[in-house]
């Protein structure tokens, strides 16, 4: 099941964080259900199966914070690691 929400949150993340560019919309993580999304990504458990989705989370934190020069090290860093399967979509 924690797998389950943290694909849920995740997607939800790169819809709102697309959506906003496309449509020229204001984002930040000021809205309760980004916050949501973030924290529990960011609080799962350290192991090998829900690590990439901790991952997204600190990834999307700075998203959504606006941070992103930190958001391109850490995608940069997975795709140098090979980790190419969902992260050649990431937006930033």
């Amino acid at each position: 099941m924690q797998e389950r929400y943290a694909i849920v949150c995740d997607n939800y993340l790169h819809f709102l964080f697309d959506r906003c560019i496309r449509c020229g919309e204001n984002y930040n993580n000021s809205h309760e259900n980004v916050k949501s999304a973030i924290n529990y990504l960011c609080d799962l458990d350290s192991t090998a199966h829900l690590m990439i989705y901790k991952v997204t989370g600190t990834y999307y934190k700075y998203v959504f914070d606006k941070k992103f020069d930190d958001a391109k090290k850490i995608r940069q860093e997975l795709l140098s690691l090979g980790c190419t399967a969902g992260v050649k979509n990431w937006p930033i």
